[in-house]
C-alpha cells in the first residue's frame, strides 16, 4: 500500500506524459551558500579590516552589501561600519584602536541567489593576525570529496606578518567531530591525512581548520563548504533476450554503492533505438535491498535489436546519477501460421470469437515489486534484557533508524534530562549514541532529527542491560503527509490498482466541481511536503492530515 502512495505522488516527476491540464504548480528556489574570508591588520592608531566575499564554488560577490562590526567582551557593539564588495569580491572597514573591542564579525544578509552568512573571531590586537587556507594536496578542488577513496590529503596554509611556521591546526567537522591534526612547516603549510571513513555519509558539510595560535600569533578560523558523495552503481538483466513484440520482458537488477544497497529509489526503465529517444517503459522503486524487477512490453509491430537501459536519476548533489550497461534485446518477427490451419472450421473461429467477446478488459500490467516485510512502527524501545538477573547498568546506548526503511539516521540530536541535569549526543553515521556512569532516577530521553517525528521515552537508571542497546525508530514526515493524502486518493481513484497509473492532477479531474478547488489545494500542499526543501514541519503535516479529512468528508457527500 504504502508503494502505492508513493508512486501516486512521483508519477508527475517520473513519467514523460504531460498532465490533461495545466495548473500553477509549487515554485522552489534553491540559493547557494556563501562564505568571507577576514583579514585584521593592526597599523598605527587604527585597525583594518580586509577579506573576500565567496560564493560556495570560490568565485567572487561583486556588489554586496557587508556589515563590519567591532564589539566588546559584553557583546556591545564599539564601531560598526558597512561596505559593499568590489569586483573581486573584496572588502575593506578601518576602525579607530579600542582596548575594549574583543570581537569582530561580517554579516552578509543574503539575497534571492544566495544564502546570508555570518562570520566572527576573537580581536586580539596584542598578537599578530593569522589567516588560514585550507585546499586539496593534488591541487583539484575541494568543494567535493568522493567518499569511494580510502583517504583524502588536505593542505592548511597559514600566513601571518609574524610567519605561518610551527603552529598547531586542528581540523574539524561542521558537529565538532576531529578529523586530523598537525603543525605547520618553515613554508607555513601542513598536509593533513583524513580516511573517508570518518567524513561520514554523503552529504553537504563544512571543514573548519583552526589555530590556537601562540605568544606572537593570534588565534584563527576559517571554514570551507564541501559535498561527501558516494557513486552508485545499477545493474540490470533483461531476460528473454529474444521474444517476439509484445511479449513480457523481465527486467530486474540492484542499485548500490561500496556501503551497502540503496533503498525506496526510483528507477527508470528505457528502450533506445538507434537515432530515436529513449522511450520510458516504466518506473519501479528499488526494495530494502536495492533490488527492482518489473515486466513489461517493447509495442507491436516492432523488429530488429532494441536496447533497455535502467537509470537512477539523482537530486541530491551527494548522490551522482547512475545508469546500467545496454542490454540488447532481439524482437523477431511471429512466425507465419501453417497453411493447414487456414482450414480450421467456422464453428472453432465462432467460438473462438464468443470466448474473446467474454474475456473482461485487461487490467494495465504492473510487476510487484520484491516483497518486503511490513516497516516497524515509529517509538523508542529497549533491547531484551542482556545482564543476568539482579544486574543493575548506568550506561544507555542504541541506534536511530528510519521507521519505514530501517536506514541508519545520522546527526540526530539525541538528550537525557533528570531534573534540571541535560546531556546531549549526536548519532553517528551508524545512527549510534551512548551515554555512561549515568546518575539514578529515571531519565526523560528525546530524539529529534531534521524532517523526522520527535519521540521520547522513561528510562531508569539503573536497568537491567535494555538500554545499553534501544531501538530509537522515527518516522518521516514527508511520508506522514503522503499517508494523510491516502484517504482522499481512497476516493478519487476508481479502484486501487489505478493508483501507480493516474497522476494526483487527473485523480482531481474526478472530485466534484464544488470539491474540486479545495482539493487542488490540498494536492499542492502534499507536493510540497514530499519534494520541497526545507523539509515539512509538524505543523505543516498536522495541518495536511487535518485537511485531508475534510476533503474527505466533503467527496463523501456526493
Amino acid at each position: 500500500m504504502r508503494a502505492g502512495y508513493i508512486a501516486l505522488l512521483c508519477a508527475p516527476i517520473l513519467l514523460a506524459a504531460p498532465p490533461s491540464t495545466v495548473r500553477a504548480q509549487p515554485v522552489v528556489r534553491v540559493r547557494a551558500e556563501s562564505r568571507i574570508e577576514l583579514r585584521v591588520e593592526r597599523a598605527p592608531g587604527e585597525v583594518r579590516v580586509t577579506g573576500v566575499l565567496r560564493d560556495d564554488r570560490g568565485e567572487p560577490l561583486t556588489d554586496q552589501s557587508v556589515e563590519v562590526r567591532v564589539s566588546d567582551a559584553a557583546g556591545r557593539t564599539v564601531a560598526r561600519e558597512v561596505t559593499r564588495t568590489g569586483v573581486s569580491g573584496q572588502l575593506s572597514a578601518r576602525f579607530p584602536v579600542d582596548p575594549t573591542a574583543s570581537r569582530l564579525s561580517a554579516t552578509f544578509s543574503g539575497d534571492e541567489r544566495y544564502r546570508g552568512v555570518d562570520v566572527a573571531q576573537q580581536l586580539d590586537l596584542g598578537r599578530a593576525h593569522v589567516r588560514l587556507g585550507l585546499a586539496r594536496d593534488d591541487g583539484q578542488r575541494l568543494d567535493r570529496l568522493d567518499l569511494d577513496l580510502e583517504s583524502h590529503e588536505l593542505r592548511v596554509r597559514a600566513e601571518s606578518a609574524e610567519g605561518g611556521d610551527g603552529l598547531s591546526v586542528t581540523l574539524r567537522s561542521e558537529v565538532g567531530d576531529l578529523l586530523a591534526t598537525g603543525t605547520t612547516g618553515a613554508d607555513g603549510t601542513a598536509v593533513l591525512r583524513v580516511r573517508s571513513e570518518r567524513l561520514g555519509p554523503p552529504a553537504a558539510d563544512r571543514l573548519i581548520v583552526a589555530t590556537d595560535g601562540d605568544e606572537r600569533r593570534a588565534r584563527a578560523q576559517t571554514e570551507v563548504l564541501v559535498v561527501r558523495y558516494r557513486d552508485a552503481t545499477l545493474s540490470l538483466e533483461a531476460t528473454p533476450s529474444r521474444l517476439e513484440p509484445g511479449a513480457a520482458l523481465r527486467m530486474e537488477g540492484r542499485l548500490y554503492d561500496r556501503a551497502g544497497p540503496l533503498p525506496r529509489r526510483a528507477v527508470g526503465l528505457f528502450a533506445e533505438r538507434r537515432h530515436e529517444p529513449p522511450l520510458l517503459l516504466d518506473t519501479v522503486l528499488t526494495d530494502r535491498e536495492g533490488r527492482f524487477a518489473r515486466e513489461v512490453t517493447l509495442g507491436e509491430g516492432s523488429s530488429g535489436t532494441v536496447g533497455v537501459r535502467a537509470r537512477f536519476t539523482s537530486d541530491a548533489p551527494w548522490r551522482p546519477s547512475a545508469e546500467s550497461e545496454t542490454a540488447p534485446i532481439t524482437l523477431t518477427p511471429p512466425s507465419a501460421a501453417p497453411w493447414p490451419w487456414l482450414l480450421v472450421p467456422m464453428a472453432l473461429c465462432a467460438l473462438a470469437i464468443f470466448w474473446v467477446s467474454r474475456r473482461s478488459a485487461p487490467e494495465p500490467t504492473r510487476a510487484s515489486i520484491t516483497a518486503v516485510p511490513p516497516p516497524a512502527p515509529p517509538g523508542i524501545e529497549a533491547a531484551e534484557r542482556r545482564g543476568a538477573r539482579g544486574a543493575a547498568f548506568r550506561d544507555v546506548g542504541g541506534r536511530v533508524l528510519d521507521s519505514d526503511s530501517g536506514t541508519a539516521i545520522a546527526a540526530a540530536v539525541v538528550t537525557l534530562r533528570l531534573g534540571d541535569a541535560t546531556r546531549e549526543t549526536r548519532s553517528d553515521a551508524a545512527g549510534a549514541f551512548s551515554f555512561s556512569q549515568l546518575a539514578e532516577g529515571e531519565h526523560r530521553l528525546s530524539v529529534d532529527a531534521p524532517g523526522y517525528e520527535s519521540r521520547d521515552a522513561v528510562v531508569p537508571i539503573p536497568h537491567g542491560g535494555g538500554w545499553l542497546d534501544a531501538r530509537v525508530r522515527l518516522r518521516s514526515l514527508r511520508e506522514l503527509a503522503v499517508r494523510h493524502y491516502a484517504s482522499v486518493a481512497e476516493r478519487l481513484a476508481p479502484g486501487r490498482r489505478w493508483w501507480a497509473l493516474w497522476t494526483p492532477r487527473e485523480l482531481l479531474e474526478r472530485a466534484r466541481r464544488d470539491a474540486r478547488a479545495e482539493a487542488t489545494s490540498l494536492t499542492e500542499a502534499v507536493e510540497r511536503a514530499a519534494y520541497a526543501a526545507p523539509h515539512p514541519s509538524p505543523e505543516d503535516v498536522q495541518e495536511i492530515g487535518r485537511r485531508s479529512e475534510s476533503v474527505s468528508r466533503s467527496l463523501d457527500a456526493r
